[in-house]
């Protein structure tokens, strides 16, 4: 079980959580689903429903694109308070890369479309502030990559 302390604490550390309070934290990391892996785990595959994004809150995850010859390019290595996931959940596609724990004892914290709905019903407010930093997040991940 993830320690609610360490949740919060990693919440608190991720751009897609700025501003929110530690109120908000807590109740966040309520909705959240605690997930971990070992080292070269599958988080998820290429390809598998985009239905919730990730933060990472210990260890560290590797973004990777499979080729059909079988080699992997790894595109970026996240680590605490790093978020993704985003796109497929936003736009409710398929995973666009594998994704593969990088360290032992990687504990992932999942946010569900579900939970999403949930927190917009029940607390808008949060919600609100949560899309906005996912708005701006996604804004900087498009400079960067152009």
């Amino acid at each position: 079980m993830l320690d609610p302390t360490l949740a919060v604490n990693s919440l608190r550390r991720c751009a897609l959580f700025a501003h929110v309070d530690d109120e908000g934290l807590q109740a966040l990391a309520g909705r959240m689903r605690r997930r971990r892996f070992r080292r070269n785990e599958v988080v998820f595959h290429r390809g598998d429903v985009g239905d919730s994004l990730q933060v990472v809150v210990s260890g560290g995850v590797k973004i990777v694109l499979p080729s059909e010859e079988g080699d992997e390019a790894i595109i970026a290595t996240l680590w605490p308070g790093d978020a993704f996931g985003e796109m497929a959940f936003l736009l409710e596609q398929p995973r666009a890369f594998d994704v593969d724990a990088a360290t032992d004892d990687t504990r992932i914290l999942s946010l569900s479309e579900g939970a999403l709905r949930t927190m917009i019903a029940e607390d808008a407010a949060l919600a609100a502030k949560v899309l906005l930093n996912l708005s701006k997040l996604l804004c900087v991940k498009l400079i960067r990559a152009s």
